[in-house]
């Protein structure tokens, strides 16, 4: 991590300090796909679960083995992904 990139996280982590929008989920209506790993060490996976349960028609993605980054590390992250946004497309 460059220092460059460590300055931009810390004013991120700034900006969401206190936000919480649980309460606001269930009202979600657009599609929504939920994705986490199992090993994720920052979050775990209960948020994930959480928040596919809170949102009505949510699918979850769920990895094991690839950390907090699965985004970035998991093989199939942007195939599933543009997966979920073509069939929500379709549904349209």
């Amino acid at each position: 991590m460059t220092v460059d990139e460590l300055e931009r996280f810390a004013v991120l982590a700034e900006g969401v300090r206190g936000f919480d929008i649980l309460g606001k989920l269930e009202k979600l209506t657009c599609p929504t796909w939920v994705a986490a790993s199992r090993d994720d060490r920052l979050f775990g996976d209960a948020a994930a679960f959480e928040i596919t349960k809170m949102v009505p028609g949510a699918e979850l993605a769920l990895y094991d083995g690839f950390g907090h980054a699965v985004y970035d590390t998991a093989p199939d992250f942007v195939e599933r992904m543009l997966g979920f946004c073509l069939k929500a497309d379709k549904g349209r």
